[in-house]
């Protein structure tokens, strides 16, 4: 029963959006499934969650309730909110300033052990960020032409930055005494 949400939240995500957001989908199942596919009711940081996310989530997952990716400035909005939130989650290790995007790649060195900030599983945790960064992607061929270019480039600096630390936790996971 536990791995029923996972099976929607699974089949909901998987569009093909190219290699590298396949390749963090992939991790993220490998963390699913490392949480026994757990649905608890931790959280990632609910301060600065893009706005969208929050309504959908509120509206229990609900397609039909999915904002208008096809609208001229959703992607230029939700881009910005995606790193607001990206950038408040990050262990205190990483230090980022607020309103600035991580340098990439991250670097992840053996021992980071606080992982706290970013250790959430089920509905309330990564999957959020993987719908943000979906219908990002999705929504990137309504962009206007002359910046549809930079917005990709800034998606998929975005896929990497998480993907890196998601596999980063996924490392630490594997490493800890069980």
């Amino acid at each position: 029963a536990s791995a029923q949400w996972f099976k929607q939240a699974f089949t909901y995500l998987n569009v093909d959006l190219g290699k590298e957001y396949l390749a963090l989908l992939s991790s993220w199942i490998d963390k699913e499934r490392l949480g026994r596919y757990e649905s608890p009711n931790a959280a990632l940081k609910k301060e600065h969650r893009p706005a969208t996310l929050s309504t959908w989530q509120k509206k229990r997952f609900i397609e039909s309730c999915e904002p208008n990716v096809s609208d001229d400035n959703f992607v230029v909005s939700l881009s910005g909110e995606v790193w607001r939130w990206w950038v408040s989650l990050q262990p205190a290790w990483r230090a980022i300033a607020p309103g600035t995007k991580p340098s990439y790649p991250p670097v992840i060195k053996t021992g980071m052990t606080n992982w706290k900030s970013l250790d959430k599983k089920g509905l309330n945790g990564w999957f959020g960020l993987l719908v943000c960064l979906k219908w990002w992607g999705m929504g990137l061929k309504y962009c206007p032409a002359e910046k549809r270019a930079e917005l990709r480039e800034d998606w998929l600096r975005a896929i990497g930055d998480i993907s890196a630390m998601l596999n980063g936790l996924l490392t630490y996971y594997r490493a800890s005494p069980k």
